[in-house]
């Protein structure tokens, strides 16, 4: 029931709230979440361009699961780097356009968990957890700095995909996902007007 609250409460109204307890979890609870997951899939693809990613179920629980639990452990500060690598483990499948769009459905909340749990102890590691987890899906982790080459291909490959993960890249101003590929999407997307979006592209370019 914990688990499923928390998902409503992030998808419906973006605040969550959890027990002070790493929590089980029951197949019911796993089935309530799916269902909740895959409604808010079919609301959410009306918004987008093109022709949404098909919906991937292990890839939308996985995610959810790995989230809540990343929560928990924001709480439970005292829980050891085994525990959490226990808990917090890669999405083990490919990950392919529909993985990445399902998955987004509550990773997209990422940038802001990051931020929270490095604002509370930059070097413990559920940061570097987390790190590694924004390296994996750059389309949900557009607005946290990576460093090295990011592995947007499969993003820029779909449409819709990649016209969200391009809007996103210019709303967080985000310098770290600009490449050849990136930077030539994102002038098509902006054309002369990239300097009122984005002035310190510009510069940055120059």
């Amino acid at each position: 029931m914990e688990f499923q609250l928390f998902i409503e409460g992030l998808i419906n109204e973006g605040n969550v709230s959890i027990n002070g307890k790493l929590s089980t979890f029951e197949p019911r609870d796993f089935e309530e979440v799916r269902q909740l997951l895959f409604a808010y899939y079919e609301e959410d693809i009306l918004e987008l361009p093109y022709t949404a990613p098909a919906w991937s179920e292990k890839a939308a629980i996985w995610a959810a699961k790995y989230f809540f639990q990343a929560v928990q452990f924001t709480v439970l500060r005292d829980e050891g780097k085994e525990v959490i690598e226990q808990h917090l483990k890669p999405f083990p499948l490919e990950i392919r356009a529909e993985e990445i769009y399902s998955a987004d459905l509550i990773l997209r909340n990422l940038p802001f968990l990051f931020d929270l749990v490095k604002g509370l102890a930059p070097g413990d590691f559920l940061v570097k957890n987390l790190m590694e987890l924004a390296k994996d899906w750059p389309y949900s982790s557009v607005g946290i700095k990576l460093e090295g080459e990011v592995n947007d291909n499969t993003i820029l490959s779909h449409p819709s995909l990649r016209q969200v993960y391009i809007d996103r890249i210019i709303e967080k101003k985000d310098n770290s996902r600009i490449n050849k590929r990136t930077g030539s999407f994102l002038l098509e997307t902006t054309g002369e007007y990239l300097s009122t979006f984005w002035p310190q592209y510009e510069a940055k370019q120059n």
